[in-house]
């Protein structure tokens, strides 16, 4: 009988032992359970940002696509614009060749001229005379007097030359000014085009860099979650293994403790065996797992604008109509007063608004050429800021290559 009092407390105090751990299991698979889900949370956070990440590198791998398109775009205005360039310098070139001759003409005219009035001067009177004494006749004296007089009318005929040719040689040094001007005008406006856009493309490059540097981080930190998961997840599953086992020993115990109380008799340990029974315990088992859219008039009315500002000045990089614009510095300020929001630079113009036919072309449209933009006038005729010489003024629409035209009306 004490043998089996002993055995009873002993499964008693097994039972227990059992029970605490359970509990002890029960409370350790809980705290992983709710570590679990927050590191699901944070997961799931982690891969949206990396899904946020990704699509603005597409958004932005676009943008630089775009770049590109417009790289290839400017580097066809600078082959074209060279090659224009290339054909100004040899029509200067010309224009010197040119002017030397017409130097060359005005001196030689005008040594010629001193030598004639030096010679008529220093003779004076006494070649009149001599013309009369000397005469056999009226009719020799009449031929040497016309001769004298063909002598003063060539002169005359020779210093109106020598004037037209000083105003030649002036022309020239004029056209050759304005061309050069023409030139520096362009090239300065290529220059700040291809600044503008080599900004943005390092501005696009770095904000790529920044993501690509901010997607790595995030899909290491989500390799980082996903590990802590998994090795959450082994933990759960090893302390749910634990406490299965204790569940099934306390079980075992407590059948025994039941027989030993039932062999006994005895209504303490009955007691004692029918708590143990009833107080079989079962561990929490349940693991949350979160699944995852105006016409010919208004045309006409801009060029009306455009043209009050004819004799402005020619500013490079400038948008104001009375201070100095650029070419698109003046497109650009010209439209803005009708409320229309035209790109800066010529080569963004050029591929804005809507593309039109030259033979469709009507005032208010925009003429582009390579560095250069205009507005069209109607007739063949254009309204620009030309260049540092020239400033605002119209000209023929046709006197470059024409790339394109715009419509923004």
């Amino acid at each position: 009988m004490q043998k089996k009092h002993r055995l009873t407390l002993f499964m008693l105090a097994l039972i227990i032992c059992l029970t605490s751990v359970l509990t002890a299991s029960a409370s350790s698979v809980k705290d992983l359970q709710s570590e679990k889900k927050k590191t699901q949370k944070q997961l799931d956070s982690v891969e949206d940002d990396i899904k946020d990440l990704e699509r603005d590198t597409k958004r932005l791998q676009k943008e630089l696509d775009q770049l590109d398109d417009q790289l290839v775009e400017l580097l066809m205005t600078i082959d074209i614009l060279e090659t224009e360039m290339s054909e100004k310098d040899q029509q200067i070139e010309q224009a010197k060749v040119d002017l030397e001759a017409a130097q060359a003409d005005q001196d030689s005219q005008y040594e010629a001229m001193k030598q004639r009035i030096r010679y008529m001067y220093e003779q004076g009177e006494s070649d009149w005379i001599s013309i009369f004494l000397e005469s056999d006749s009226i009719s020799s004296m009449l031929n040497k007097a016309e001769y004298v007089k063909e002598i003063y009318d060539y002169d005359r005929q020779k210093l109106e030359e020598f004037i037209a040719v000083t105003e030649q040689v002036a022309d020239l040094e004029e056209t050759l000014e304005a061309e050069k001007a023409e030139m520096e005008g362009m090239r300065g406006e290529y220059e700040l085009e291809q600044q503008s856009l080599q900004a943005l493309i390092d501005e696009k490059q770095k904000t790529a860099s920044d993501f690509d540097a901010q997607l790595a981080a995030a899909k290491k930190k989500a390799k980082n979650y996903q590990a802590q998961l998994t090795k959450q997840t082994q933990e759960i599953k090893r302390l749910q293994e634990e406490s299965r086992k204790a569940a099934e020993a306390s079980k075992k115990a407590a059948e025994a403790s039941k027989k030993a109380a039932e062999d006994a008799k005895k209504k303490e340990q009955a007691a004692a065996g029918g708590s143990s029974s009833g107080g079989s315990l079962k561990p929490d088992q349940s693991a949350s797992e979160l699944g995852n859219n105006e016409g010919t008039a208004k045309g006409r009315e801009i060029v009306d604008y455009a043209c009050q500002f004819i004799g402005n000045a020619y500013v490079l990089g400038g948008t104001s109509l009375t201070n100095g614009a650029d070419c698109s510095g003046f497109v650009q300020s010209v439209f803005k007063n009708f409320g229309i929001s035209v790109p800066r630079s010529s080569s963004a113009q050029r591929t804005a608004g809507t593309s039109v036919a030259y033979s469709e072309a009507q005032p208010g449209d925009v003429i582009c050429y390579a560095g250069h933009v205009a507005i069209y006038m109607g007739n063949g005729r254009i309204v620009h800021a030309s260049n540092p010489k020239s400033g605002i003024t119209t000209g023929s629409a046709t006197f470059r290559t024409i790339l394109s035209i715009r419509r923004f009306i």
